[in-house]
């Protein structure tokens, strides 16, 4: 009976649950600590008071939750008893264990999401800083051709690839661009004042054969060549025999004039005259005659070779008179002074002409046989023996 009645007793009475010793606590708090851990699981206890007479088995269930690097899991608490009988005082410990179990948890959970967030974006190695020579140095180029400079684009892609290449100032960039652009503008003009000449090809003074006239003043050609005539205004007559070099050594003092800078203008006389007298109108005619005698250097070749009429003798006149001592003119002839009245037959304006050329002239004279006499074919000369080269038919 006594086994009975406790049998009964404790069958009334309500089932405590085992208490949560100080170790799971910890445990659990550990483990609400070590939330975001490589397991990424979090527990949470769920416990029933009151008229649950116990928690079951484990006292605790465990939720997968995932959680990364920069987010802490917050567990929520347990859930509030919804019995409302009265519970034992191992119930209330319990109760009052878990819910501090769950603050700490909580307490952990909002201390670790306030840690530092680690960003997981791939970050790029150190670059360091090169120039871009594509594009940008075609429209740069462009853009200096179109405001007027003269310096191809090749030689602005090189320019500005060397200054990136050697981080030079920009004084130094500035004076290097200007000096291109000089050398630009220099090729540019020399061109065009070549064109303009009409020298056409000739032998340079170097492969003058200085051995083969019997008289000729080399020290006078030498001072020629040093151009202060032109800066003076001052006329040359070269006067020889054909085949002695007067017309080389022309070409030559107008090609070192063309590389000091200065106009020039290469012609035959009888071209010139017949330039002139084509011009039907008198505008056309003063038009024509400025390229005459607005260059620095006017060669007039082979006076007296070809008869001219008394209106050839006027224009040539004319144009001796507007370059004295004004711009240099030389003329190489055959004949003397005195003899150009023999190629202007009835002309009044032979010693007009005469004597304002020979005014401020320097006189250059040179006597021998023609050079071409000398390297003529000899006929009897007999013929090679060598066959010449066939090409060979497919």
């Amino acid at each position: 009976m006594r086994d009975r009645g406790g049998a009964a007793r404790s069958s009334r009475s309500p089932i405590t649950a085992p208490r949560s010793s100080p170790s799971g606590a910890a445990r659990a708090s550990s483990r609400a600590a070590t939330g975001c851990a490589p397991s990424r699981r979090c527990s949470i206890a769920s416990s029933s008071a009151g008229a649950s007479p116990a928690p079951r088995s484990g006292a605790a269930s465990a939720r997968p939750s995932s959680c990364s690097t920069s987010m802490a899991t917050t567990c929520s608490p347990p859930p509030p008893p919804t019995s409302t009988r009265a519970a034992s005082p191992t119930s209330v410990r319990w109760r009052s264990r878990a819910s501090t179990a769950a603050r700490t948890r909580n307490g952990l959970s909002r201390s670790s999401s306030c840690c530092p967030r680690i960003s997981t974006t791939p970050t790029s190695s150190r670059t360091t800083w090169s120039p871009t020579m594509s594009n940008d140095t075609d429209d740069l180029g462009d853009r200096l051709r179109r405001i007027g400079f003269r310096a191809r684009k090749d030689a602005l892609a090189a320019f500005l690839a060397h200054a990136h290449k050697s981080r030079v100032g920009p004084t130094e960039t500035v004076e290097q661009l200007a000096d291109l652009e000089e050398r630009a503008r220099a090729a540019v003009n020399l061109a065009r004042r070549t064109r303009f000449a009409c020298l056409g090809s000739f032998k340079t003074m170097d492969r003058f054969d200085w051995a083969h006239p019997e008289t000729i003043d080399r020290s006078m050609i030498e001072r020629l060549l040093e151009l202060d005539f032109v800066e003076q205004g001052e006329n040359v007559l070269l006067k020889g025999g054909s085949g002695l070099g007067k017309t080389m050594i022309a070409q030559n003092l107008a090609n070192a004039a063309l590389a000091a800078g200065f106009t020039v203008r290469f012609s035959t006389l009888a071209a010139a005259l017949a330039d002139l007298l084509n011009q039907e109108s008198m505008p056309a005619f003063e038009r024509r005659i400025r390229r005459y005698t607005r260059p620095d250097v006017l060669i007039l070749d082979e006076l007296g070779y070809l008869p001219c009429d008394s209106r050839a003798a006027d224009i040539l006149y004319n144009v001796i008179s507007r370059r004295h001592e004004q711009r240099s003119t030389i003329i190489t002839t055959n004949l003397a002074f005195k003899q150009w009245g023999n190629t202007f037959p009835g002309a009044a304006c032979v010693v007009a002409l005469v004597d304002r050329f020979a005014q401020h002239c320097h006189r250059l004279e040179i006597t021998g046989e023609s050079y071409r006499d000398k390297h003529r074919l000899d006929p009897d000369r007999p013929k090679p023996t060598t066959p010449k080269s066939r090409r060979k038919r497919a």
